[in-house]
């Protein structure tokens, strides 16, 4: 755990600072100490939430008692024939919840029968061993390979292994938390064939910052019976606020998903902010323009110091490998100086941090800070 730093007083611990952050605490996803000096904003780069200043054209919604105190239609049935025409898949393949955390959290505890095998890749979220470990699931790691361009799936592997323990479910990020990196659909669809008797679960909450997939995800799901693909609103559609997340399932996963229990849906007003946001393609172009111009901004100027490696990412995050024993005193220059990122915190990942994209202003000045040291 950092140490606080020796910065002037200022407000009393528990002062409200960017996020609800509070001052004097310990940030439970970065591990900095809180600095208590009346800095103005921390900016942060350790939550991957969407930082870019895009506006996009957002629905006003009444707040007269009336509208307020009736429930929205039962099932979330108008935000769900949004998403079956966006996809053009059937709504008995589309299902909603408050967040894709709370879809994966449905679909876990419905697999997590006595004897549930979970194969995930290495490294990934700690979030799914978190969930896993809780409902008593065994989980059976297959590392991902590292070369020289960063990390690869190894899709064969997975699903020699997926078939050796007679895996329930087989959970694939893409992009990949940390590691940024994608696995295409062609072999997502290869994996769902040898392995019919496992769930296939790909969580794409980092979806639509990269370009899409050569192949339409629901082509995907359409072929696969058994292949759950989970999103969210939060990322790149820029409405984290609202916990609006989704999966899209083939037509034997669809059983499964019927079960789960959201008997009058998601709340209207996050109903209509989603339905419009989907529409808006312009907002979806300029996410991308700007994505693209943080990421090179920051990938080109790490890249070019000593002892540096920035892996490839499709994800509106980089992680980088800083020189041996060098990552905490960045994050903690970075982090007194109000920019707060998030240090490796696996075994794999001693010397790494991952940095969350935004402007590239905001990029240009990170990087300024890690010059520094």
């Amino acid at each position: 755990m950092a140490t606080t730093p020796d910065v002037p007083k200022g407000p009393s611990p528990g002062a409200p600072l960017f996020g609800g952050i509070l001052r004097g605490e310990v940030c439970e996803h970065c591990g900095y100490v809180m600095p208590s000096n009346p800095r103005s904003e921390l900016v942060p780069l350790h939550l991957n939430e969407n930082l870019f200043e895009v506006e996009g054209a957002l629905p006003v919604f009444p707040a007269d008692r009336e509208t307020l105190s009736r429930y929205p239609l039962g099932g979330s049935r108008p935000l769900i024939q949004a998403l079956a025409d966006h996809f053009g898949l059937e709504p008995e393949a589309v299902f909603v919840n408050a967040g894709a955390c709370a879809v994966l959290n449905a679909v876990f505890s419905m697999c997590a029968n006595v004897g549930a095998v979970a194969v995930l890749p290495s490294p990934t979220w700690s979030y799914y061993h978190e969930v896993l470990g809780g409902l008593g699931v065994m989980r059976v790691e297959v590392p991902q390979r590292l070369g020289a361009d960063g990390y690869r799936y190894d899709v064969a592997a997975i699903a020699e292994c997926a078939a050796s323990e007679g895996a329930t479910m087989v959970v694939l990020t893409s992009p990949n938390n940390p590691t940024g990196n994608r696995v295409g659909y062609d072999e997502v669809r290869a994996l769902a064939q040898r392995c019919p008797g496992s769930l296939v679960i790909l969580d794409e909450a980092y979806f639509g910052f990269a370009p899409p997939d050569p192949m339409r995800v629901a082509e995907l799901v359409s072929a696969c019976p058994n292949v759950v693909v989970v999103r969210t609103f939060s990322k790149a559609l820029g409405l984290a606020c609202l916990r609006v997340g989704f999966a899209l399932a083939g037509i034997g996963a669809r059983v499964l998903l019927r079960r789960l229990p959201v008997p009058f849906g998601l709340a209207g007003y996050a109903q209509e902010f989603a339905i419009a946001r989907l529409a808006d393609h312009g907002y979806h172009a300029a996410v991308q323009q700007a994505w693209r111009l943080a990421r090179d901004t920051i990938c080109e100027g790490l890249s070019e110091l000593d002892g540096f490696f920035v892996y490839p990412s499709d994800a509106n995050f980089v992680l980088v490998r800083t020189p041996p024993g060098r990552a905490r005193a960045i994050r903690d220059h970075l982090a007194e100086r109000g920019f707060l990122v998030k240090l490796g915190d696996c075994a794999e990942m001693p010397d790494h941090l991952r940095i969350t994209l935004a402007e590239a202003p905001i990029m240009e000045r990170v990087l300024a800070l890690v010059r520094e040291l």
